[in-house]
């Protein structure tokens, strides 16, 4: 084991550079890790010592524990000193990262973030906080704080800490000049999308207004360990100053939709359980002239308050998000991600108008719009003509353009 771990650290600390200056970096993970994951982290961490420059120090901590399984600074010298140096405080990680296995372990991550502000976090020092573990927070100790199935309202943010153990009133300043990378294990456990959204929003909002910056949030462990990047935020958001309640917003499983009418053949669909406080704007279309499968349309939504309009080359927002860009007229039953395109915004105000562009392909088209709103949905027809698709190229001058189609939805 030594020889590789030599072998290794040849290779990457051949490749060295400054990026990450003097920081200081924690890596926490869960007791509980898949085994691609852990031999990914495993090379993330080794990976550490081609990012960092010398006089960099690196924290292996134990999430569950808090214990600090390893450290060390990486020295000056040569790339063989450094080697020596390095290599046992590595092997020491590397052997517990690949025994992370305890699956009845938390990862609770309030805890965490606590514990490295007050117990490793060195004040006036740029530090990089490294996640390595699930994102929907259980404490069986703690059952009305269960991200599991919900996510809570940004009142909890603001609560104070006899109301909520989420309140970050108490926690002003302690994550400063801290970027955060997660590699989230538990993506695929969520509810749903709208679920989903709804935890990385929260995150984002948890470490944001204790000062720090959540740069990553992904289940791909190279993304978490790419700290030469930016420090910027997932997700560009703040708190809603009317969401004062200190609630858990639960997430609802994804109900099967009526039969679409008005299109051939018809579709039986599955859309997006959204939170009652957004709305949410869904296209689907076909074709009936043969081997039409390559039509492609194309959502635009302007966010009523302000910010970018939401379409395939703008996927997010602090207003909304763009879920997914489909490319071909469907027709067949199936779960709505692989039929209809979807936008979601936040907050009730609706748009004064959504359009839709044949982007490729050639018409006449079908579809159908669906508006979720305040709980209800609403549907309405539309059309466009035999036309060819403009690739997109009409949208300053879409209202006179014929492979443009505007739907109309204040009001409602």
């Amino acid at each position: 084991m030594k020889t590789f771990l030599l072998i290794l650290f040849g290779v990457l600390l051949s490749a060295h550079t400054a990026r990450a200056g003097s920081a200081q970096i924690v890596v926490a993970y869960h007791s509980s890790i898949p085994s691609d994951v852990r031999e990914k982290a495993v090379s993330g961490l080794a990976t550490l010592a081609s990012e960092c420059s010398a006089g960099t120090r690196v924290v292996l901590l134990d999430g569950t524990a808090l214990h600090a399984i390893t450290s060390f600074v990486v020295p000056e010298g040569s790339l063989r000193l450094r080697q020596q140096r390095i290599a046992p405080a590595f092997a020491r990680g590397a052997h517990a990262v690949r025994s992370a296995t305890n699956r009845s372990a938390n990862f609770d991550i309030p805890r965490i973030l606590d514990h490295i502000a007050r117990e490793i976090r060195e004040s006036g020092r740029e530090s990089i906080v490294i996640l390595v573990g699930p994102s929907l927070f259980k404490n069986p100790k703690e059952p009305s704080f269960d991200l599991t199935s919900g996510w809570p309202s940004d009142g909890h943010l603001t609560a104070g800490p006899e109301r909520s153990l989420f309140s970050t009133v108490e926690r002003s300043g302690a994550l400063e000049q801290t970027a955060v990378h997660w590699c989230v294990t538990d993506l695929g456990n969520a509810v749903n999308d709208a679920h989903r959204s709804g935890v990385e929003r929260f995150w984002t909002l948890f470490i944001g207004t204790q000062g720090g910056v959540l740069s990553s949030f992904s289940p791909d462990p190279l993304a978490a360990f790419a700290i030469h990047r930016a420090s910027r935020p997932v997700l560009t958001t703040r708190i809603n100053p009317k969401d004062t309640d200190v609630t858990m917003r639960q997430a609802q499983r994804e109900v099967r939709a009526e039969r679409t009418a008005g299109l051939e053949p018809e579709l039986t669909v599955v859309l997006p359980q959204l939170p009652p406080e957004n709305s949410g704007f869904g296209i689907v279309w076909s074709s009936n002239r043969a081997g039409a499968s390559d039509v492609d349309l194309d959502l635009y939504v302007q966010p009523p308050v302000g910010g970018p309009e939401l379409f395939f080359g703008k996927t997010e927002s602090a207003y909304g998000r763009y879920y997914r860009d489909i490319r071909h007229a469907q027709a067949a039953a199936g779960d709505w991600r692989q039929q209809w395109e979807f936008v979601e915004i936040r907050g009730e105000v609706l748009p004064q108008e959504v359009w839709i562009n044949l982007y490729a392909g050639h018409g006449p088209v079908q579809g159908e719009f669906r508006l979720q709103h305040r709980g209800t949905s609403y549907s309405t027809p539309f059309s466009l003509p035999a036309v060819d698709g403009d690739l997109g190229s009409g949208r300053s001058q879409r209202a006179n353009r014929r492979a443009w189609v505007k739907i109309q939805v204040s009001g409602r």
